[in-house]
């Protein structure tokens, strides 16, 4: 790894080690804020955590669209305001947290950021990365950054435990001024400066059935699969199962290992359509019966872990990445040649995926203020069949082949 780091221009290896401080980051924004969100409301509810999912996801899907000419005429101003937007976060949840306020900012923040890094991301991953060196780039940050993912939570949890969290967000602040300081060293060789119609791309998506079902399959991913009330839930019973930050981190790793386990088997079997079908398939049952399970026993911390390790490495993780990664990529390149309508399509898919988002978030709100925990895992039972019209979408003969 570290010839290939050596071998790659320094632009590349700042991409790699942004990347690698954002997935720092995210370690910090998933489990332990849900957990300091109960603790400064002085309850035991995630109210503020699913308003503040709601409130980042529905702004998430309307600025994507709307930054459409911003990123393609700036996607280096995009990208480091991006880090500008995930400093003001962390320090809102510093000096703020007091305030009730605080959520809906802190929300905002992290919606700026995440459409302003993602999209100017993308274009640079493709344009600045050389075709020699573009294998490398992907396996060597993909490593570098399944180790930040199980070395981070480790961390964060010893650090809340011993001595709160308010030094562990001053810890995460320090990481995203590392960030901006690293990405001012970045200078991209070529610039994207051009017009665009975005009327040419709404033009292409209603053309094609099969871009179509890309928005289908962004729309169930959101109700099911992206941080949906089925991943939110199983957060919650994590929180709620552990007593401190450092059993929350410990777990959170050893999820992100068999992730990556899992991820490496159904490399190693998933040879074929007809075998991924088949990989895909045979994990759907148990997607929608571990809620099931966690309702049978929500006491047990156990049975939790289970729910909690399950759900980040299939559904989030395994799931995800073949259905919303692989399978929608291979329809944008198979039916969209041009880099301009892609950034829009792929916008467009956004928002879709922003909605399911938003409407799954929206009902478990409804559940978390007027019902209890049981009731939770109920919607993730109900909202777990999405699968089956996720995967069946994903894998049918029409979706695997080319428009006519």
């Amino acid at each position: 790894m570290r010839s290939s780091l050596k071998n790659m221009r320094r632009s590349e290896r700042i991409l790699i080690a942004v990347d690698v401080l954002l997935q720092s980051k995210s370690s910090f924004m998933s489990v332990f804020l849900m957990a300091f969100m109960m603790k400064a409301s002085l309850s035991d509810s995630p109210q503020d955590f699913v308003v503040y999912c709601i409130v980042r996801y529905a702004i998430m899907g309307v600025l994507s669209v709307l930054l459409i000419p911003f990123f393609k005429k700036h996607p280096l101003v995009a990208w480091r305001s991006s880090m500008v937007f995930s400093i003001l976060e962390i320090l809102t949840i510093i000096l703020f947290n007091s305030w009730q306020g605080f959520i809906y900012v802190t929300a905002i923040f992290s919606a700026l950021e995440s459409t302003l890094y993602w999209r100017p991301k993308i274009i640079f991953d493709t344009q600045e990365v050389s075709d020699e060196n573009r294998v490398s780039f992907k396996s060597t940050g993909q490593i570098l950054l399944e180790i930040a993912k199980i070395i981070m939570p480790i961390i964060l949890g010893f650090t809340i435990d011993a001595s709160g969290y308010q030094n562990a967000a001053i810890f995460i602040l320090i990481i995203s001024i590392a960030q901006l300081i690293l990405s001012l060293f970045f200078h991209p060789r070529r610039q994207t400066v051009k017009k665009h119609d975005i009327k040419s791309s709404l033009k292409q998506l209603f053309a094609h059935e099969s871009l179509q079902r890309l928005l289908w399959l962004q729309l169930l991913r959101g109700l099911v699969t992206a941080s949906a009330a089925y991943i939110v839930v199983a957060t919650i019973s994590l929180n709620r199962a552990t007593v401190d930050n450092t059993q929350r981190g410990l777990i959170t790793s050893l999820a992100s290992i068999v992730a990556i386990i899992v991820l490496l088997i159904y490399r190693k079997l998933a040879k074929s359509p007809r075998k991924q079908k088949l990989v895909l398939v045979s994990f759907t049952p148990a997607v929608i019966l571990m809620p099931l399970i966690t309702f049978c026993s929500p006491s047990d911390p156990i049975i939790s872990f289970a729910y909690y390790v399950f759900t980040t490495a299939i559904v989030a993780s395994l799931l995800d990445s073949t259905v919303g990664v692989i399978r929608i990529q291979d329809i944008l390149s198979r039916h969209v040649k041009n880099d301009d309508d892609r950034v829009a399509i792929e916008a467009f898919g956004e928002m879709a995926l922003s909605i399911g988002r938003v409407i799954s978030l929206g009902i478990l709100l409804l559940v978390v203020c007027f019902a209890d925990f049981r009731q939770e895992l109920i919607l993730a039972f109900i909202t777990a069949f999405l699968i089956l019209p996720l995967v069946s979408i994903s894998i049918s003969k029409k979706a695997l082949e080319a428009d006519r």
